[in-house]
């Protein structure tokens, strides 16, 4: 009988290394260019990706590759990071799409920056973060559905009143951070914070808004600060807006829409001061509010709770509660031009009747503010 010889034979298997995310990234001659652009390679549309970009010097941008949320290094034109020749008064463009993705912009002079992590159609989970960021011009941050974080600090944005820092982080449950500069004073000719206005619209979810204080610094708005809590006025969302020494030559303003929301305001400065709590049993904490010329607090229908301490406005101080069943704590109020104070059941634990003598205006009646 003739003897068989078996062999043991191996086939390759398809390959299943974890996918690392991929950015192309050049510069572009167009338009209003040269500008660094920077988006999904091919191959890669739709994967988690991570991304830092720095100044070396007036000349020259790093791009450079960070762990992305899948635990694998996202690669820069095929490498762990590259360089590229680009001035100062250039801009940068991020275009990412679907894909829990991380832009970080570190120590770095452009002209305008726009930054979209928003081009896929599933809600997913981006973090833009900006800190030692100079520009000349605008700032644009788009971050699209899902639960989104967005941070800016210590950053000097634009050099004159057109130009706008926009955050739109769209449905889902959303922080937005910002935290200040070292200027001492505010009004101060120090090029601090942001030269026009700063608009926030964290859309529809329970959103958190953060704006102040951070190792004892400053926020300084040239413009308008405007902030929006919600997509449709009558989303049910609970929503948290801070606001902590922060400085704003014109109009101050905010509106969380529907929803049991908490805010808060201290060291707070602004020509005009406007505050909507929308439909809900909300909870404002106000201290040491201060409005050039008029302010407006209008807490909306619900049991509304309202603690004011040290308010000062120059020409009107309107303090409205809104239909439900409401309770004012008021304390300490510095010089007031006119006063009217509406629709409290309940003003310093005393029990009030017919408090109801109208609303502040109709403000946020038919949806955000605008400047």
């Amino acid at each position: 009988m003739a003897r068989r010889t078996n062999r043991l034979s191996f086939e390759r298997l398809e390959n299943r290394d974890l996918m690392s995310g991929g950015l192309l990234a050049k510069v572009i001659n167009a338009g209003n260019g040269p500008f660094l652009f920077i988006n999904e390679a091919p191959g890669d549309a739709g994967e988690a990706n991570a991304v830092q970009v720095t100044r070396l010097n007036n000349t020259t941008v790093r791009v450079t590759g960070l762990e992305n949320s899948g635990g694998t290094v996202t690669r820069v034109n095929g490498h762990l990071a590259q360089n590229f020749t680009l001035g100062t008064a250039r801009d940068l463009v991020v275009a990412l799409g679907a894909g829990d993705d991380q832009v970080r912009v570190l120590n770095a002079k452009f002209r305008n920056v726009f930054i979209g992590t928003s081009l896929g159609s599933t809600p997913d989970n981006d973090t833009v973060d900006l800190t030692k960021v100079t520009t000349t011009g605008s700032v644009d941050i788009r971050t699209g559905e899902g639960a989104d974080k967005v941070s800016i600090s210590n950053s000097t944005i634009g050099d004159g009143p057109e130009d706008v820092t926009n955050i739109i982080t769209g449905g889902g449950a959303d922080q937005v951070f910002i935290h200040g500069s070292p200027s001492p004073f505010p009004g101060t000719t120090d090029p601090h914070g942001f030269m026009g206005d700063l608009v926030i619209n964290t859309g529809g979810g329970a959103d958190r808004v953060e704006i102040g204080a951070n190792d004892n610094t400053f926020v300084e708005v040239h413009g308008n600060l405007i902030v929006n809590t919600f997509q449709d006025i009558t989303e049910p969302d609970a929503d948290v807006v801070h606001l902590t020494q922060t400085f704003g030559d014109n109009l101050v303003a905010i509106d969380t829409g529907a929803g049991n929301d908490s805010i808060q305001m201290g060291g707070v400065h602004g020509n005009d001061i406007v505050l909507v709590a929308g439909v809900g049993d909300d909870t404002a904490v106000l201290n040491q509010v201060i409005s050039f010329n008029k302010m407006f607090l209008a807490m909306s229908e619900g049991n509304d709770n309202l603690n004011a301490t040290d308010l000062e406005a120059t020409n009107l101080l309107s303090i409205d509660g809104g239909g439900g069943f409401d309770r004012l704590q008021e304390h300490q109020d510095g010089p007031i031009g006119q006063k009217e104070v509406t629709g409290w059941e309940v003003i310093n634990g005393v029990l009030v009747t017919g408090s109801h003598a109208g609303t502040v205006g109709g403000l946020g009646g038919d949806g955000s503010l605008q400047p």
